[in-house]
């Protein structure tokens, strides 16, 4: 499990004890000090546990999804760019 998703679960743990927010960052401040949190994330997450919120992902994000690096894609792009000289990876795209 990485850092944040961790840290995340412990400051859901913190909630269930009836933690405050100041003591939560404290606490994982301390447990974390070299891969912590800024201060605010800790009380944002803190306030959605609160709040009820149960899972510990990040929340999906508006824009179009980054597929330009998986391989089928890159397979494709470099197909296309082999196949024409004059055609660029930016004229491709």
């Amino acid at each position: 499990m990485n850092d944040l998703k961790e840290q995340r679960l412990t400051v859901k743990f913190c909630v269930k004890l009836g933690n405050s927010a100041t003591e939560t960052f404290a606490m994982l401040n301390t447990a974390y000090s070299d891969v912590a949190m800024k201060r605010t994330a800790y009380f944002k997450w803190h306030e959605r546990f609160k709040d009820g919120r149960q899972s510990i992902k990040d929340d999906e994000r508006p824009g179009r999804p980054s597929t330009s690096t998986d391989d089928p894609h890159v397979d494709k792009i470099n197909t296309l760019v082999r196949a024409n000289r004059r055609l660029t990876v930016r004229g491709a795209c």
